[in-house]
Order: C-alpha cells, then structure tokens, then sequence
C-alpha cells in the first residue's frame, strides 16, 4: 500500500511541474546558448582547407564582333596574294638567272676568240657608224636601213666566223619555231644562189664569145692588110 502511494505521489508532482512551466526556461537557455554559438561562429576567422581545392571549370564562350567576318575575309585574301606574288616573283628570279646563264653559254659559244680578241671589232663599228654617217641627210627609212646594211657587210667582211656561227644559230632558231618561213628562206636562198650561178655563166659566155670575136676579127685584119694583130708569148729563157 506504501509503494502504491509513494508512485501516485510522484506522478501528481510531475504533472504539476509541467502545468506551472518548468521546461520553459531550460527551452529559453538553450536557445540563447544556440544563438551565441552561431554569431560566434559567424565572425569568427574561417579556417584554411589542408588541401588544395579543385581548379574550377572555365568555360569560354566564342563572341564575334560584326566586322570580324569582313576582317578575316580581307587577311585571309591579303595572305594568299602576298604568297602568290613570292612564288611568282621567285618562278621569274629562277627563270631570269636560267636565261642569262643560257644566253652567256650561247654568246660564248658563237664568239670567236681570235677574232673578238683583235681589232676587227672596232672596224666593224666604225663601218656601222660610217652607214649612219653616210645617210643622215637622206630619207628616213634609208637612215635606219644602212646602219644594219653596213653592219652585216662589216662584219661578214672582218669577223667571218663569228658572222657565220650567228647565221647558223639563227636559222635553226628559225627551223624550230617558225618552220614555214624557214621554208620561205631556204627557197628564196636557192634561187639566189641559182641566179649568182646563171649571172657567172652568162659573164663566162660573154667573156668567151667577145674573146671569140676579138680573134676573129683580128685574124680577118691579118688576113687583108697583111698587119700582124695577134702577139704569140715567147718564153725567154734567162742566159
């Protein structure tokens, strides 16, 4: 009966405790100790990490300005001329020096030396300044013509070898690239050489029938006047 009064004791005293509000002011400590740890840790100095922390991701994002398609257009363009005139500057350089070399090897192969190395030279350009001389109170294409005419004579005449090797290397230029004139050529040298030829035939001939008829008419003069017109060589032998 004791311990049945002893329990019913407590549990009056408990429910007494709760009506008058007895947990109330524990509740309201800990909440000011729960506020006074935040603000203290609010300003408080935040501690450095140990490690390192992860690089972030940096994300690029591609912009264009307006004019920047135009501006790419003008250098892109830019670029490709100036690569175009080196390459064809440098094809011209490179064919420039093959030319030069090519044409000092051909000069040097056509010259000859003993007749370059003498005075035939200046003759046969006092000759070509003789032809200009000559003619400079003539017409106008005369003047121009008889400095090449006295040209080609004076240097057939004072450097024939060298004359020849340039007529040999320019006719087989022309055979090369100009075959039908070639043609036109070797047909109007033929006939001037055929007419050379019928020119000294027909010098011949007159010189033997005009031979002809001088002896004839001389032994007709012997024949009738008894005069001796012929005069036969008599070799004389030296005593």
């Amino acid at each position: 009966m004791d311990a049945v009064m002893s329990c019913q004791h407590i549990s009056r005293l408990i429910s007494q405790v709760m009506r008058r509000g007895f947990w109330s002011p524990i509740i309201n400590t800990m909440a000011s100790i729960s506020s006074t740890d935040s603000s203290s840790q609010r300003y408080a100095t935040p501690k450095l990490p140990i490690y390192d922390e992860p690089p972030r991701e940096i994300i690029l994002v591609k912009t264009e300005l307006p004019l920047q398609p135009q501006v790419r257009w003008v250098r892109e363009h830019l670029q490709s001329f100036k690569k175009e005139f080196q390459n064809r500057a440098g094809f011209l350089m490179e064919r420039g020096f093959k030319a030069e070399k090519d044409f000092t090897g051909t000069l040097t192969g056509l010259l000859d030396h003993k007749e370059t190395s003498s005075s035939s030279l200046l003759c046969v350009g006092i000759g070509t300044m003789s032809g200009s001389i000559i003619t400079r109170n003539r017409s106008l294409p005369l003047r121009f013509l008889s400095p090449l005419a006295f040209f080609i004579v004076s240097s057939y005449h004072f450097l024939p070898i060298t004359s020849q090797n340039f007529q040999s290397y320019l006719f087989r230029l022309q055979d090369k690239h100009f075959p039908r004139s070639a043609a036109a050529r070797d047909d109007v040298i033929r006939q001037s050489i055929e007419s050379v030829q019928w020119f000294r035939r027909l010098k011949d001939q007159m010189l033997q029938q005009s031979d002809k008829l001088v002896r004839n008419g001389n032994q007709a003069i012997e024949k009738y006047s008894g005069l001796k017109m012929s005069h036969e060589k008599t070799n004389v032998k030296p005593e």
